[in-house]
């Protein structure tokens, strides 16, 4: 099925459809993250759309960026698709651990939160601590997922972008580049939809 759909996407490779396309991979993953975590949808899904469409956007658009600075029509299928569904796909497991244990660490120690709040802290600077225990949590997963990138996957992409014609230079700083892009989009994501999820708690 998913074949199917690429199939007709990249035969009409309108701008439109691929923006069409972006925006409803952003959805699916955002679901997917809550569903993958067993999280609430009302409490949760506001929080993961953000921090999945600012790490598309920042870090999807810095990558087609640097595609369009070799000449390349950064708004054709070709790119636009594949990026979206690199970043947004690596963040899945990730934004519903580090969410789920950011809500498990204010469950556990909401006494020191409002024993905060009482002693004349504002709400920011009361959630400071959960919310760079959560980052603290989820930075570690992505380390190791980056090394098991590099260490498992990364050869095969490489050995995919030589097989379809890419000379071996280009194949190897486009492996590089998707690398850091990941790594930068998972922390992007994680710290923006922690710092909604702290707006959204009750002060």
């Amino acid at each position: 099925m998913t074949g199917l759909a690429l199939y007709f996407i990249f035969k009409w490779n309108s701008v439109w459809v691929s923006l069409l396309v972006f925006v409803l991979m952003v959805v699916a993953a955002s679901v997917a993250t809550i569903t993958n975590g067993r999280l609430s949808r009302q409490t949760y899904f506001v929080p993961v759309l953000a921090g999945m469409s600012a790490s598309a956007l920042v870090v999807g658009g810095w990558l087609l960026l640097v595609a369009g600075l070799s000449g390349e029509r950064v708004l054709d299928v070709r790119w636009l698709i594949p990026v979206t569904g690199l970043l947004v796909g690596s963040l899945i497991n990730l934004n519903s651990q580090a969410l789920a244990g950011f809500y498990k660490g204010f469950q556990y120690h909401s006494a020191l939160y409002y024993y905060l709040l009482g002693n004349g802290a504002t709400h920011s600077e009361a959630m400071s601590y959960l919310v760079r225990r959560a980052l603290q949590q989820s930075t570690l997963p992505v380390v190791r997922r980056m090394a098991a990138i590099v260490t498992a996957q990364a050869p095969m992409v490489v050995w995919s972008m030589l097989m379809a014609g890419v000379d071996v230079w280009t194949a190897v700083a486009w492996q590089v580049l998707l690398l850091v892009a990941v790594l930068a989009a998972a922390m992007l994501s994680v710290a923006v939809a922690l710092w909604v999820a702290g707006k959204g708690v009750k002060k």
